[in-house]
């Protein structure tokens, strides 16, 4: 999530895909598309304790767990993974 947050502050507000000037139209989606991750981005960041994340403490991950009641009650069901994708 801090890598999306990085690339989506990277990257200027342009009017759409064409407005990017690159031949390829894939790429002219993707970086059309970034700046528009800023706002979910930084909510979900906002929502987590950053460095428990990176510690892999998941039961301290959320500032308010009550606001993702159904993430804490799967717990238990393989999200050791999810500190990694929110803090690389």
């Amino acid at each position: 999530m801090v890598a999306f947050k990085k690339l989506g502050d990277a990257y200027i507000d342009v009017d759409g895909p064409d407005s990017v000037g690159l031949e390829s139209p894939v790429l002219n989606e993707i970086i059309a598309a970034l700046p528009r991750l800023r706002t979910p981005v930084k909510n979900i960041l906002d929502d987590i304790h950053l460095k428990d994340a990176r510690d892999n403490k998941l039961a301290s991950l959320w500032k308010n767990p009550d606001k993702f009641s159904e993430l804490e009650d799967a717990k238990g069901v393989g999200l050791g993974g999810c500190a990694s994708i929110l803090t690389h």
